[in-house]
């Protein structure tokens, strides 16, 4: 990456899109505590963040869900990290009702679908009340009807305050559910565009 810099809000999408190789994973890696950039400073409410700060503020819901899933049951797996609370068990109920996944807390998560896999993820980050979530292809090999869902509730979690940003090359997901779109190319910053003002320039991008 070079001289990227942006700003984000709350209750925004932001989609990353760009060539493979573009940069666009590295910035969610930074964005999201799991890279450390080389320079530069990350701020959040004008806090400068470290990126042991920024992992326990945000989540990062990657491409195959398998690679994230630890616990030997969708409740276990809801749990981790949030046994301290004094709601918690109260707050897997409510979030596997919000995410589809009443009924299924005692599965272990091998057993799901593709779909609800993902959901657990998202369910995770619920639990820990991540401020930034970050997608990574979110929508890749779904049809028509779950990219919908997917869109719908990315579109959710950013209502409820939350900064999401969503690598991808769907540019239909992208009309459907982001408010901005960031174009790198080569490790820079190409292109900033809102989606709801600019739709024909986005499909340009893509």
């Amino acid at each position: 990456l070079r001289d990227v810099g942006l700003e984000a809000h709350s209750g925004e999408v932001i989609a990353l899109v760009g060539a493979n190789g573009a940069g666009k994973t590295t910035l969610a890696s930074i964005l999201s505590g799991l890279r450390h950039p080389s320079k530069g400073v990350i701020r959040l409410n004008g806090r400068r963040m470290s990126a042991r700060a920024l992992r326990k503020t945000s989540y990062f819901v990657m491409q195959d869900a398998d690679y994230q899933l630890f616990g030997e049951s969708v409740e276990a797996e809801l749990m981790l990290g949030a046994e301290a609370c004094r709601d918690a068990g109260e707050r897997v109920g409510q979030v596997c009702k919000r995410l589809g996944l009443a009924g299924l807390e005692s599965r272990h998560p091998a057993s799901l679908s593709g779909g609800q896999k993902q959901r657990v993820t998202i369910g995770v980050a619920l639990m820990k009340r991540s401020e930034i979530m970050v997608f990574d292809e979110p929508t890749s090999g779904l049809d028509g009807l779950n990219l919908r869902r997917v869109s719908n509730l990315i579109r959710s979690l950013a209502d409820d305050g939350r900064v999401v940003f969503v690598i991808t090359h769907d540019c239909e997901l992208v009309m459907g559910c982001c408010t901005r779109a960031i174009q790198l190319v080569d490790g820079e910053l190409s292109a900033d565009m809102d989606v709801c003002l600019e739709g024909s320039a986005i499909l340009a991008l893509f």
